[in-house]
């Protein structure tokens, strides 16, 4: 599943991934974020099995997912998407893009988490809430344009 999002979001956001010392504009470092967490939470809404096997996996303790991942090849593949990233944070910290406060991998899981254990709990939110259990196309815009700016608020230096 890793290689699929980071396949699907690789193109879009290669010419702002680079690794090298261009300097990072705060309109980019925005489009980066905005683009990322939009592309993620519209992937796990139009494939909802792979969210029900995340909640699977989670309540398994990982088990059946850490027991076929370890291929070394694919942890080296997926600990090089995950540094472009954690890179990409890092280069938006040193520009005073981003607070320097937030470890980068720290940031990547909270918004993907972010989006997952949302969209998972929609049926939950339906008791507590009164909202009805299958959510419009509108609403869910709605919520993922909350959760970008939540973020985006909350992470980006002033």
């Amino acid at each position: 599943m890793k290689e699929m999002v980071y396949a699907g979001l690789a193109p879009m956001l290669a010419p702002f991934l680079t690794g090298d010392a261009t300097p990072l504009s705060a309109g980019q470092v925005r489009i980066v974020l905005e683009t990322a967490i939009r592309w993620y939470f519209n992937y796990l809404v139009e494939h909802p099995r792979i969210l029900r096997i995340l909640a699977w996996e989670a309540a398994e303790s990982w088990r059946t997912f850490n027991s076929i991942f370890p291929a070394p090849e694919e942890v080296e593949r997926s600990l090089k998407h995950l540094e472009t990233y954690t890179s990409f944070i890092r280069r938006a910290q040193a520009a005073g893009l981003i607070a320097p406060e937030f470890d980068p991998s720290f940031l990547l899981i909270t918004v993907t988490d972010m989006c997952s254990m949302y969209l998972l709990s929609i049926p939950r939110y339906s008791l507590e809430y009164g909202e009805a259990t299958q959510v419009s196309p509108e609403k869910l815009a709605h919520t993922r344009e909350q959760m970008i700016k939540l973020v985006l608020d909350g992470i980006l230096a002033r």
